[in-house]
């Protein structure tokens, strides 16, 4: 039966090692007794480590209550939507009035706009309310990045 480190060359000093022994159905993983001195496990460069876990799940929770609204502005047409900018980074819905963001809600009743909402971005401009409010304003074509919390 040949060793371990006979199948592999050694690693370099200071890296971190499985040791790992083969078995007629798979391998199995040394016990403590069977690991040199300063041998330590694989650390998986894809694993989430525990202090980055509680933000991924944030994120994956706040994309879950987000959607895209997509409207076109024609000649005298109006959004219909108040918006406050005073958060700075995003427009938090005020009120919903007769216009485009009404009709919308009408044909998209499970992606409706309402009032507490947020819009995260409009056209790919984000993090700045005063710039959106700007696109929305001057732009024909409008995609608002919505989300509900």
């Amino acid at each position: 039966r040949r060793s371990a480190s006979a199948l592999a060359p050694a690693p370099p000093p200071g890296s971190r090692v499985r040791c790992v022994r083969n078995k007629a159905m798979g391998a199995a993983c040394c016990s403590g007794s069977d690991v040199p001195a300063k041998q330590n496990d694989v650390q998986d460069p894809h694993a989430v480590r525990p202090e980055k876990q509680e933000e991924l799940v944030a994120q994956v929770a706040a994309k879950a209550n987000e959607w895209t609204v997509k409207l076109v502005k024609t000649e005298g047409s109006r959004l219909g939507v108040d918006v406050d900018l005073t958060e700075n980074t995003r427009m938090m819905v005020e009120s919903v009035n007769a216009g485009l963001v009404a009709d919308w809600n009408k044909a998209n009743p499970d992606k409706e706009v309402k009032q507490g909402d947020r819009i995260m971005s409009v056209n790919g401009t984000k993090d700045d309310a005063r710039a959106m409010a700007t696109v929305c304003q001057d732009s024909q074509t409008l995609e608002l990045v919505v989300r509900r919390e």
